[in-house]
Order: structure tokens, then C-alpha cells, then sequence
């Protein structure tokens, strides 16, 4: 398990649960939270939507700054 700690750590920084991401996303908690503990990857769609959350909320993440370690 590659646990995505920068991922984590971003979303924590603007206040989400794992819950509130995944309904942002449109899928369930428990696939989020399977995807951030890198059990299953993000789709293209889900990592850019995720991109825009974090932009929506004052904080400008690129791919880099979250996906790389």
C-alpha cells in the first residue's frame, strides 16, 4: 500500500473529509479512500477535478506538488 501523503495532507489543509472529497468526485468514501491509500488509482478525470477543489478553495496545487513524492 503507497499511502498518498501529499494528497492527504492537501486535502486535510483545506478542511475536507474523505467523505466530502469523494462526494465531490462523485464516488463513494470508501473508493476514495481505497484510491488515497493507493490501492486503486485516480482517473484522469478525478485527479483534474480534484486540481480544480483545491484551486476553488485559495490553494494552487499542480500535479506535482500532490501526485509526486
Amino acid at each position: 500500500m503507497d499511502t498518498n501523503y501529499n494528497l492527504r495532507a492537501a486535502r486535510v489543509k483545506i478542511d475536507l473529509t474523505q467523505a466530502d472529497m469523494a462526494g465531490m468526485l462523485g464516488i463513494t468514501r470508501q473508493t476514495y479512500q481505497m484510491k488515497e491509500n493507493g490501492l486503486y488509482d485516480f482517473t484522469t478525470t478525478e485527479v483534474n477535478d480534484m486540481i480544480r477543489i483545491f484551486r476553488d478553495h485559495g490553494h494552487d496545487y499542480q500535479y506535482e506538488d500532490i501526485f509526486l513524492p
